[in-house]
């Protein structure tokens, strides 16, 4: 293995890395434009703006984890309806002592590092 060689992927390794520390995610930096609004009966609508930063709202993920150590969340894509500048959702969630329910909110663009807000139920 030439020098030249070892020295490109020590280059390439420590690029990576310089991008990696600039990228990063506070998830609770736009926890109060995330809205929850109850509508009765175990059902909810979750509203985020449809931009942040220039970036646009790509999605939102619902994650529900048993309270339990060690326990394991699982994800589903929520459908999103945009009116007058807010992204909405709507969540039925059944009351259980046992479940911890929260919203992923995804903004992002084609460059930089995306916005990442997370609301609990």
């Amino acid at each position: 293995m030439s020098i030249k060689y070892v020295l490109c992927i020590t280059f390439l390794l420590f690029s990576v890395q310089s991008i990696a520390d600039k990228c990063s995610i506070d998830e609770a930096k736009y926890e109060k434009l995330i809205e929850i609004h109850s509508e009765g009966n175990g059902n909810f609508l979750v509203s985020a703006p449809i931009e942040l930063e220039s970036k646009k709202l790509v999605a939102m993920r619902l994650n529900v984890k048993v309270n339990e150590p060690l326990a394991q969340s699982v994800q589903g894509e929520l459908k999103i309806n945009v009116v007058e500048g807010r992204g909405y959702a709507h969540i039925n969630k059944h009351s259980s002592i046992n479940l911890q329910t929260s919203v992923t909110v995804f903004h992002e663009n084609s460059t930089g590092c995306p916005i990442i807000t997370v609301k609990v139920l």
